[in-house]
């Protein structure tokens, strides 16, 4: 290990950024919490002297032919910082490099220094939660429009959305309302991509356990950029970080189809009061569309759903929480 920390060290002193050169005397601490599993990434954290806080971070697949998941965080956050010029830096880290040590690929970053939101109490102050979910949607309306493009005019947005669809009704037991449902929203999206004429970065995976909040300005920055695509439509970066974070108030040792029907009720909780104030201070974009509730709630599920089965080729228990969640939240918008 102190091998590929030293190659580690010798790579980045040779990368000057912004024209900041890093020492040569980086010492690097892994991430080791019991948490990586086994198609994750090993974090390292790279420390100058005497600083207390980290200045770097090198993020490395356990698995090399992950390779495209680091591949697509750099090339994404690279773009990002193209499009948003000195605020970048109060949006997400800056790309370092994506390089080769000792025939591991590796990518490297700025720290972002801050709160990390992962441990964010969402039950105990609803109405702290109400202005947090506030400032959260003003810095993603902002970010979004800031990488807002114009689409070339033999380009086209195909989000694939059709086999992720596909995909959700061969793994999940549907009953034929609920297929019909997915049908039609895929038919929405697949129209909506018809006539896009401008698209945006989106993260891909937009909820609080993402968002590090930076302890002097408190602005909200963004990391783990892996999921990150360019589209038409804000949907998934909008409505992921409400149901996510419904989700994450539900016990984790729960069976699916009970944290699907806990999560629906604070959806339920929260639909007059913070979902109200959140889309509000989001607004109604410009040239890029956001789904209405009903249809950005379950693309996310369809999304999170199937989105381990095709990135990673295995399906996981813990999916199943969405498809329950997709089924409370069909029967609510019915009932509605």
């Amino acid at each position: 290990m102190s091998d590929f920390t030293q190659s580690l060290t010798t790579l980045v002193s040779t990368l000057p950024q912004s024209g900041r050169v890093f020492s040569n005397s980086l010492s690097w601490v892994l991430l080791s919490n019991g948490l990586t599993e086994f198609d994750e990434n090993l974090i390292f954290f790279g420390f100058e002297e005497e600083n207390a806080k980290p200045v770097l971070v090198a993020k490395v697949p356990r698995l090399p032919k992950n390779i495209y998941v680091i591949q697509t965080e750099y090339e994404r956050l690279t773009e990002v910082w193209a499009c948003l010029g000195d605020k970048a830096q109060y949006h997400i880290p800056q790309p370092i490099a994506l390089s080769n040590v000792q025939g591991q690929p590796v990518l490297i970053t700025t720290y972002v220094n801050g709160e990390n939101l992962l441990r964010l109490d969402i039950t105990d102050n609803e109405d702290e939660f109400l202005q947090f979910s506030i400032h959260v949607a003003n810095s993603l309306r902002e970010l979004l429009d800031s990488t807002l493009t114009k689409l070339d005019s033999d380009e086209a947005i195909r989000l694939e959305f059709s086999q992720k669809t596909e995909k959700f009704k061969q793994m999940y037991s549907l009953q034929d309302s609920e297929i019909t449902a997915v049908d039609n929203l895929r038919a929405e999206i697949e129209s909506n991509e018809k006539i896009a004429s401008s698209k945006i970065l989106i993260h891909g995976d937009f909820w609080h356990g993402n968002i590090i909040r930076e302890p002097i300005r408190g602005d909200l920055l963004l990391v783990d950029w892996q999921y990150s695509y360019w589209t038409n439509d804000a949907s998934q970066d909008v409505y992921l970080f409400l149901l996510a974070g419904a989700l994450a108030t539900t016990p984790s040792l729960d069976k699916p189809q009970e944290r699907a029907i806990k999560t629906m009720q604070v959806i339920k909780n929260w639909n007059e009061n913070v979902i109200k104030a959140y889309l509000s201070a989001f607004g109604l974009p410009q040239n890029y569309n956001l789904l209405s509730m009903r249809s950005g709630m379950l693309m996310c599920c369809v999304e999170k759903g199937v989105r381990a089965s095709l990135e990673l080729g295995f399906d996981r228990e813990e999916d199943l929480v969405w498809f329950f969640l997709f089924r409370e939240l069909l029967n609510w918008f019915n009932e509605k």
